[in-house]
């Protein structure tokens, strides 16, 4: 299938370790800086902070100026409710037996 005439197409595959967090949700966002909330960075996109490039570029022949951005994949931080209505599912799951 073709890309529209103004359009673009990025892809992205990752090979995800298999020692993540069971149910951590995994998240792409914009930023050379992981937020606090991100346990683990699987992927960074960002040049050499001393030289401010950016990690991730383009032109195109209509605008060959060079735009871009920084981005990161990441881990996020399970929620403690999660984590604890699990526990208490397993609690009740290993009563009943």
């Amino acid at each position: 299938m073709a890309p529209p005439v103004d359009g673009y197409v990025f892809r992205a595959s990752i090979n995800l370790p298999g020692d993540l967090p069971p149910g951590a949700p995994i998240v792409l966002r914009p930023g050379a800086t992981p937020a606090p909330d991100i346990v683990r960075v699987l992927m960074l996109s960002r040049c050499d902070p001393l030289t401010l490039d950016l990690g991730t570029v383009c032109a195109t022949f209509d605008v060959p100026q060079v735009t871009g951005l920084n981005w990161h994949v990441g881990v996020l931080i399970p929620e403690p409710a999660t984590l604890s209505l699990v526990a208490l599912g397993a609690f009740a799951a290993a009563r009943r037996r």
